[in-house]
């Protein structure tokens, strides 16, 4: 990928030059027209670059043609050690100059400054609406040439309106959800790992996520996610199914807060042992807890999971859940 020579490519100086490029440049894109409830929003990403901007950690590059200043393309990301981010549908550029090579222009530059300050991996996320792959086509051939490659499956996005929820009308037989109190962070990983890898085709579809699969790390997410390092995560927020006084199931989440947004509680991770499953208590877990989420204030819920976990998906739709966004994760070495 050879960087055009009709662009310049350089450091961003102003920030208020940058970000009227990164706006008219990202203007077409459905989050930006729509801000959606649980996706990337333009007033969230505008004041994450602003307090970001000019900070150590952080590059934010431009691209003009010579001898003129308009900016026609923008490219932002963060670094630390020897590992790289790029920001959200970047590179971006205005829409007079997309069906130029100024994007390659810029992600060229971006990889060769990151080589030489001894960065080995650089990685990118990316989310379009479920069914519509077409939203970010463009942006996903950009980096395929650029050597960019997916280092996991798919995984999808699922919303709803908690208002819209209803209660269930049967609940399972011989079981009652107890809150986290009085479970350890390690009991509550140990239902999770156990669900996550207790069939080959859960290993597979799950194996690439260590926090569900690895009984260190799954312990050490649910004491993040209590120290509130996503969002708030009450000990309300962890559902734990018992049947006979043994643990059955677990549910954890946390809330998503945002001025620019409504408030929304996020699911997750969600377990069953497999003996006691089709019994109606995953459903019940995530009744409950909307119902808690309702309770502390939440207008909307979401919740992720593998796109190939078709289970989960029926789950989450019988519970109302609608499919929103696919998301689609990128690396690629540097040398």
């Amino acid at each position: 990928m050879d960087l055009e020579p009709r662009f310049v490519v350089e450091p961003a100086s102003d920030w208020e030059l940058y970000s009227n490029a990164w706006s008219s440049a990202m203007s077409q894109h459905y989050w930006y027209k729509e801000d959606p409830v649980f996706d990337f929003n333009k007033h969230e990403e505008l004041d994450e670059m602003q307090a970001d901007f000019g900070k150590s950690g952080n590059l934010f590059l431009v691209a003009r043609v010579p001898d003129h200043d308009e900016i026609v393309g923008v490219l932002g990301l963060r670094y630390r050690n020897i590992v790289a981010r790029i920001r959200r549908w970047e590179p971006a550029v205005i829409p007079r100059f997309r069906s130029s090579t100024a994007a390659t222009a810029l992600l060229e530059q971006a990889l060769k400054h990151l080589t030489s300050m001894g960065v080995k991996r650089i990685s990118c996320l990316m989310k379009h609406p479920e069914g519509s792959p077409e939203a970010a086509m463009d942006i996903l051939r950009l980096y395929e040439l650029a050597g960019f490659s997916r280092d996991r499956p798919d995984s999808i996005d699922m919303t709803t309106s908690i208002d819209s929820i209803q209660e269930l009308k049967t609940y399972p037989e011989g079981v009652q959800i107890e809150t986290g109190e009085n479970y350890t962070f390690e009991d509550m990983a140990s239902i999770t790992v156990k669900s996550f890898t207790s069939t080959a085709e859960e290993r597979e579809i799950h194996g690439f996520d260590k926090t569900v699969t690895e009984h260190i790390q799954a312990t050490s997410l649910l004491q993040r996610m209590a120290e509130g390092y996503y969002g708030d995560s009450p000990d309300s927020f962890r559902k734990i199914a018992v049947v006979d006084g043994a643990p059955a199931g677990f549910l954890g989440g946390f809330v998503s807060k945002s001025k620019h947004k409504p408030l929304t509680g996020v699911l997750g991770p969600m377990a069953v042992l497999p003996e006691y499953r089709r019994k109606g208590i995953a459903l019940y877990l995530v009744n409950d807890l909307l119902s808690t989420m309702k309770e502390y204030g939440c207008e909307y819920a979401a919740v992720g999971t593998p796109a190939a976990n078709d289970g989960a998906i029926v789950l989450y739709e019988k519970a109302g859940f609608k499919l929103s966004g696919r998301l689609i994760s990128l690396v690629r070495d540097l040398s």
